[in-house]
């Protein structure tokens, strides 16, 4: 679909929620010999953004779990075990 007719779709209600990018591979032989996987899923918090997303509220989870928020920059990166984050954030 292109930018412009996502973009047209997405009110503000949809914005003032926060955008979840899940970014896995399966298993350690996926994240070393497909890399360019991961930077495309990467790359959705970019999309995110660029649909109007303010950076704060846009939040990467990185690995098979959900845990406390790690990393810095103005993007949120979740990597740990528990499920706290997405509770309550649903429809």
């Amino acid at each position: 679909m292109a930018l412009s007719n996502t973009a047209s779709k997405i009110l503000s209600k949809h914005l003032e929620r926060r955008a979840f990018i899940y970014v896995r591979q399966s298993t350690l032989m996926q994240v070393r010999e497909h890399t360019g996987s991961t930077a495309r899923q990467y790359d959705l918090a970019k999309r995110a953004s660029h649909l109007g997303w303010p950076d704060e509220r846009i939040v990467v989870i990185d690995g098979p779990s959900i845990g406390p928020l790690s990393g810095s920059g103005p993007i949120g990166c979740f990597n740990g075990p528990s499920n706290g984050p997405l509770v309550g954030e649903r429809a």
